[in-house]
């Protein structure tokens, strides 16, 4: 839960990622994107959160990649908040989502976004240009892309990361509002493209509810039924 007072400090030269070191949350993608920003600019670090068995395995690519002093992977800490105020971009690269809490959680902390729109949440929680930036989901080129505009538009990033007193996240499943004293989330029917994936987003969701209720505690913590929102095209991905 954001700390009051706490904020971004924005013009640092760092990127942070938080998540398992797991396939869903599309570290794969995430690392040769930043090969790709590195390449433009080496002065920046990317520093990657979580813990997962896939960790040896990211570990590798960044040795091919030769990114070794670029993207760093870390172990899970008690102090994220902390890793948050020392970084100025947040990057969420999952191939699915229930409620992506860590980008609620960067984007209340003042972190410009850069997300790809995946199902779930992403879409909904970023108004792309305003509040963050959207990816097509999967492209790696496209995500480098993004941070670079970032990191290049000093401006656009502080203007981005303004946006940080409210934010508001639809994602496709179940028909519910989730409101906190910091955030409003929004759930709807999952518009998932195999019953595989359903299954898997209503999974998360459900631990990053769970997840919630623990960090909250004794915050006020409501559900109400609501109608789906009419569907939303892709954003457009700004140059």
């Amino acid at each position: 839960t954001p700390v009051e007072g706490k904020q971004t400090d924005i013009l640092s030269h760092n990127a942070i990622a938080v998540g398992r070191y797991a396939p869903q949350k599309g570290f794969d993608m995430l690392i040769p994107a930043w090969s790709i920003v590195a390449q433009r600019h080496p002065d920046w670090k990317l520093h990657i959160y979580g813990e997962g068995d896939l960790k040896e395995k990211f570990t590798k690519l960044i040795d091919e990649l030769q990114l070794n002093n670029n993207c760093l992977l870390h172990h899970t800490v008690s102090n994220i908040a902390e890793k948050y105020c020392m970084s100025s971009i947040f990057v969420l690269s999952s191939r699915y989502e229930g409620l992506p809490l860590v980008l609620g959680e960067a984007m209340a902390y003042g972190i410009a976004p850069v997300a790809f729109a995946c199902p779930c949440g992403p879409r909904d929680m970023i108004t792309n240009g305003k509040n963050g930036l959207l990816v097509e989901n999967g492209n790696i080129e496209q995500l480098a892309k993004q941070i670079c505009y970032l990191i290049e538009n000093e401006f656009k990033a502080q203007s981005v990361a303004a946006h940080r007193e409210l934010y508001a996240a639809a994602v496709d499943l179940n028909k519910v509002i989730v409101i906190c004293d910091y955030s409003t989330v929004v759930f709807n029917k999952q518009a998932a493209s195999s019953a595989e994936a359903e299954l898997n987003a209503a999974e998360s969701i459900g631990r990053d509810i769970e997840l919630i209720g623990k960090k909250l505690g004794s915050v006020a913590f409501r559900f109400h039924l609501r109608s789906p929102p009419q569907s939303k095209p892709m954003p457009q991905s700004i140059a």
